[in-house]
């Protein structure tokens, strides 16, 4: 009984107390870590996001973290202009990471198509660069392959209907930044 009262008391000591500041430096810029447990890594400056869009979870296998970064959801956006999409009779919409329902939408989008793609079954981290949707059920969403080298760039165009029970597909495409 004694250990289950002290790891439940360990358990609580480990939430953040949401009436409390966070702890970390405010305007980080673009690049830089952001986040972290209880905020300690920091917040972005103005017209920065702190990297929400990391799929299956901002852990790598093994328990290793993968760092949240402040993005420039300007930057990100303004892919679309070198990827090829189809065309949508009600205009694309652009999707939001900083929208929880969005950001949803997009991690479940993306975690389905992950089985699509043999390489992200083994090594599933990447992250959600942009969205877009047509109408209420079509997306497509640009993500971005995490590895260890920043320089090494992988981008993936993941293309799926909501109310569909087919997976996503995935296709592998290249961006010259």
């Amino acid at each position: 009984m004694r250990l289950l009262m002290a790891i439940a008391m360990s358990a609580a000591a480990l939430e953040c107390d949401p009436s409390m500041d966070a702890a970390g430096p405010s305007n980080v810029q673009e690049g830089q870590p952001c986040g972290g447990w209880c905020g300690t890594l920091g917040s972005c400056a103005s017209g920065l996001h702190c990297d929400e869009g990391l799929v299956p979870l901002p852990l790598m296998p093994f328990g290793m973290p993968i760092a949240s970064v402040c993005r420039n959801t300007t930057k990100d956006d303004a892919l679309w202009s070198k990827v090829n999409v189809s065309e949508c009779s009600t205009g694309w919409q652009m999707l939001s990471l900083t929208n929880t329902d969005d950001l949803n939408e997009m991690i479940a989008m993306t975690s389905n198509a992950v089985v699509d793609i043999p390489t992200l079954q083994f090594d599933p981290c990447v992250r959600i660069l942009t969205g877009k949707v047509c109408a209420p059920e079509l997306y497509v969403i640009l993500l971005e392959r995490m590895y260890q080298d920043p320089k090494s760039l992988h981008y993936y165009l993941v293309q799926g209907n909501a109310n569909s029970s087919a997976l996503p597909t995935v296709k592998d495409i290249l961006i010259h930044t």
